[in-house]
Formats: structure tokens, C-alpha cells, sequence
């Protein structure tokens, strides 16, 4: 066999070797490309059953970890771009993406209603930057609220959200929220008759309240590292043409001997 064939064979076995590690390495992205997300839904201390949650998916962090909104979402108005936002420009930025949301009736990615236990599951896209809201629901004699919240979902990570919710006993009785007169909950505060906020004792209405990005404690969107996955393949792809190299070299050298 002449060495140009060898050559010529040779190359076709190192692009086959490359195509069948990249695609290995692609499998797990491929896989994670939907994750599920749980939303808590808990009105203080008590879950409610029955509240449709929805889910938009607004942008996600480049490679340089900015984050930045999809084309969806362009035209809202939200400003992300920046980790050092505070709670107030959060807040800001929800306000504007929901009133875009109702302006422009778009409808959500994905829904969920919360069950007995006041878990709500829903499958998302993955990674990225969400949205969720709900309806005002009336349940029983309880009308209930949400504040919508921004949240992050990371790679690897369990996508879990609870959002800050309000309820309010529509008929004004004076009964703990927890007792019958309010489906799905089981503890209640006797002074707090018709009304209940959620386990930080404020309510959503009030100056202290605010949106903030799931697991930030301070109302900043959270920080991730740098895109990664690149890099195993980038490696693999590097010693399949080291070892081209080596064997072309090796080649050349035994046709040289002779």
C-alpha cells in the first residue's frame, strides 16, 4: 500500500475516531436538554392545592456568563445583563417582563398546578432564566395571589422555585387560615384572621417586598462559571490529531528505512 493511501485511510479512521467522541461527550447535553422544575407553593407555612403556575423561559447566560434575554423578550423592556442588580431593579425588571407578558398575551412554555402538598411539577428547557407567574385563584372562601418572581436555573442543578403568595378570606371571617375554611392548609396564626402572607411575615404588597432570583439571598441574580463543555471535546479532538500525527510521522519514516 502506497504511503498517500495510507494517508488517505488513516484520516478517514481519525474523522470517524472525532465524530464518535464528540458525540458521546454531546449525549449528556442532549439529555439534560429538559429538567424538571418544582415549585413550592405555600401560603406562610401552609401548602395550597389548586394554583396554576406558569413558566417562561426569557434568556440565558453566553459564554462569558452574561446574561442575556431571548428574542422573545427583547422587546420588554427587562434589564438582566448585570449581576450586581438590586432588589429593587429586579423587582423592576419582573414588573416590566409580566406587563409584556399580558400586553402581548403570550402564552407560557410550561404550567403546573400545585397538588394536596403544594408541589407543582413542570419539565422546562433546562438551563436558563425564568419567569413565573400565576392568576389571582379563588379557592373556598380564600382568594390568593403570587408576586411573580425571576429565577436561574443552573446546569446540574435542582430547579426549584417558591414564589412569595398572599391570601386573603374574601368573605372577611375571622378564622385562622388554617382551619377548614381554607382547602389544603393545616396550621394557621389565630391573629392574623383573614389574611396570610408567606413565611417572612410580610406581606407582598408592603415596601419590604420584593422579587428576588432563585437562591439569591440578596435580590442579585445568581453567578455561574464559565461555559465548560467545550473543553473535553476540544481535548479529545486535540489527541486524535496528535495521534494522526504520530502515526503519519511513523509512516514516513518506515517507507524511509526501506
Amino acid at each position: 500500500m502506497s504511503i498517500y493511501k495510507r494517508i488517505s485511510l488513516l484520516k478517514r479512521q481519525a474523522l470517524c475516531l472525532l465524530a464518535a467522541v464528540i458525540a458521546a461527550l454531546m449525549l449528556p447535553l442532549t439529555a439534560s436538554a429538559s429538567a424538571p422544575l418544582t415549585v413550592d407553593t405555600r401560603c406562610g407555612e401552609s401548602a395550597v392545592e389548586g394554583i396554576e403556575w406558569k413558566i417562561y423561559r426569557i434568556g440565558e447566560r453566553d459564554a462569558y456568563s452574561n446574561i442575556t434575554i431571548g428574542e422573545r423578550f427583547a422587546g420588554s423592556g427587562a434589564a438582566l445583563g448585570s449581576d450586581d442588580l438590586t432588589e429593587a431593579e429586579v423587582k423592576e425588571a419582573a414588573d416590566a417582563i409580566e406587563k409584556y407578558i399580558t400586553d402581548n398575551s403570550l402564552a407560557p412554555d410550561a404550567t403546573a398546578v400545585s397538588d394536596v402538598n403544594g408541589i407543582a411539577q413542570a419539565q422546562i428547557e433546562g438551563a436558563g432564566i425564568y419567569f413565573i407567574r400565576t392568576d389571582r385563584t379563588e379557592i373556598g372562601e380564600w382568594s390568593y395571589t403570587a408576586l411573580p418572581a425571576l429565577f436561574e436555573v443552573r446546569e446540574g442543578e435542582p430547579a426549584e422555585v417558591m414564589p412569595k403568595m398572599e391570601g386573603v378570606n374574601a368573605g372577611g371571617d375571622d378564622s385562622e387560615p388554617g382551619t377548614e375554611s381554607r382547602p389544603g392548609t393545616d396550621s394557621g396564626d389565630e391573629s392574623n384572621p383573614g389574611r396570610k402572607t408567606d413565611e417572612d411575615g410580610d406581606s407582598p404588597g408592603s415596601d419590604d417586598s420584593s422579587r428576588k432570583s432563585g437562591g439569591s439571598e440578596e435580590g442579585k441574580t445568581p453567578q455561574t462559571g464559565q461555559l465548560w463543555w467545550p473543553v473535553p471535546v476540544l481535548g479529545a479532538a486535540g489527541l486524535v490529531l496528535v495521534a494522526l500525527g504520530l502515526r503519519i510521522r511513523s509512516g514516513k519514516g518506515g517507507k524511509n528505512d526501506q
